[in-house]
């Protein structure tokens, strides 16, 4: 059994423009907009199978409009199963290309408020100067991966989320109605540096 362990980014095709849009059209100034995400990535060799599991955080959009402030961002995790389709070893660097299978958790927040110190009791009397809205979708993943063993390990990887089961956009305390529809569905790519066991 080997194992690798990495930290990625790269980037993640949504759609967000529902969510800017509605921003946008409630006069908040929203920075500039991308798609870099981060996060971790490892798997479990076990034969040609591997196991993996991956971590990654959207780079948050922030909106401002006098004293209110507001961000959004995503992050998602899933597990993956993937089996090794090509293995070469160059000079004792080791090279493998898997495709992988899996499912997954995305989740959607909006965080905001007023720009202001407050009070503790302030904040217990009003706390609609304050906000947190969640949106959680269950995700289904198709990837395809390789590794190449430099002494540290280089990853690259591409592939396609899509939702299998969507929630409603709630706050802690009941639901919210009327939230743009945003989707965890589209083309990513990401780039992974770490280390990794030998096998082959």
């Amino acid at each position: 059994m080997n194992f690798g362990l990495f930290l990625t980014a790269g980037w993640y095709q949504v759609d967000f423009n529902p969510v800017i849009n509605a921003f946008t059209s409630r006069g908040y100034e929203v920075g500039e907009f991308n798609r870099v995400i981060l996060g971790l990535s490892g798997y479990i060799l076990w034969d040609n199978f591997l196991f993996v599991g991956n971590w990654f955080r959207f780079l948050s959009v922030e909106g401002v409009s006098e004293n209110k402030r507001v961000y959004f961002n995503n992050m998602a995790f899933s597990g993956d199963v993937g089996y090794v389709l090509y293995h070469n070893n160059l000079r004792e660097r080791r090279f493998i290309v898997y495709p992988s299978l899996g499912v997954g958790y995305s989740r959607f927040e909006v965080k905001g408020g007023v720009i202001e110190n407050a009070n503790f009791n302030d904040l217990l009397e009003n706390p609609q100067k304050s906000i947190y809205i969640n949106h959680s979708q269950y995700i289904g993943i198709v990837a395809l991966r390789g590794h190449f063993d430099f002494g540290f390990n280089l990853g690259l990887g591409f592939g396609y989320t899509f939702p299998i089961f969507k929630g409603n956009w709630n706050t802690d305390f009941g639901e919210v109605y009327g939230a743009p529809n945003v989707d965890s569905k589209g083309l990513f790519g990401q780039i992974m540096v770490g280390f990794a066991t030998d096998k082959w």
